[in-house]
């Protein structure tokens, strides 16, 4: 959470202390990132690393 601090991001950012969305979800990767629309739906994945840029493209959709 120190670096959602740190760049003041304004998006929530949820921290999976208990390794409950590790299992529920089948995570083998950190960083994995997932794209959910505001109706709850996973709409895409995404393993490793990802830009500023790639979840602006990956969201507008839903903004």
């Amino acid at each position: 959470m120190i670096f959602a601090k740190d760049k003041k991001l304004t998006l929530p950012v949820a921290l999976d202390v208990r390794g409950e969305a590790l299992h529920r979800y089948r995570i083998q990767t950190i960083p994995t990132t997932y794209i959910i629309d505001p109706n709850g739906v996973i709409r895409q994945k995404i393993i490793g690393p990802v830009t500023a840029a790639q979840l602006e493209k990956k969201t507008a959709l839903f903004r």
